[in-house]
């Protein structure tokens, strides 16, 4: 599986990183227009981990643009496979996760991107929204994330990313401590996500 590659913290992948995510931000100007709210409450410097729901493929890019900063994330790792594309996600920062079976060198290449000072991109729910209006089932690995990296959670909200016909609404929270109790601070995540997408929180199981 491919992980974390170090390399990509260099001046040529920060660069290369903002020229990609320059060019999604123009390309959603043209084709499907973004709001952005709420900037103010990202942190300036330092690691931190960003915290949203999942609506389609282009949350990720749409989401980078947005930041200002060269982000970390998480990408299948069938992705990794496919020539070029695999190659520039790992430039990007990108780490390779096992949907079904996350291991170790995941959580891995997250701490290390949050040591050299990155944000990290997370989806709670772990794949997109299944149910329109509602929020999908929320998995514990941002809580868990947190926790032992010692890192803010900055939950955040994107709306409109699965329609081409509407707007993109992004709209970043005000940032949170990580908690010692993985399912209280998970479930207050999805509160603040609900809040800030007026999406519905699912049932708790």
């Amino acid at each position: 599986m491919a992980t974390f590659n170090p390399n990509s913290l260099t001046p040529i992948g920060r660069l290369f990183f903002h020229l990609i995510a320059s060019s999604y931000k123009f390309m959603f100007w043209l084709t499907h227009p973004i709001v952005t709210k709420g900037k103010e409450n990202l942190p300036k410097e330092g690691a931190y981990l960003l915290v949203s729901n999942h609506l389609s493929e282009s949350d990720p890019p749409a989401i980078s643009g947005q930041v200002g900063r060269a982000i970390g994330f998480m990408a299948k790792e069938e992705l990794f496979k496919i020539p070029i594309y695999g190659p520039a996600l790992s430039l990007l920062g990108a780490v390779a996760v096992d949907r079904n079976r996350p291991g170790p060198s995941t959580f891995k290449g997250i701490r290390q991107i949050l040591k050299s000072g990155r944000p990290v991109l997370t989806f709670i729910e772990g794949t997109r929204t299944k149910t329109p209006g509602v929020l999908g089932t929320p998995h514990t690995g941002p809580a868990y994330i947190a926790k032992s990296n010692k890192v803010p959670i900055v939950p955040m909200s994107i709306v409109g990313s699965n329609d081409k016909k509407s707007k993109m609404y992004i709209t970043f929270g005000k940032p949170m401590p990580p908690g010692d109790d993985l399912d209280e601070t998970t479930w207050k995540i999805m509160e603040r996500i609900s809040e800030l997408s007026g999406l519905k929180l699912p049932e708790k199981h």
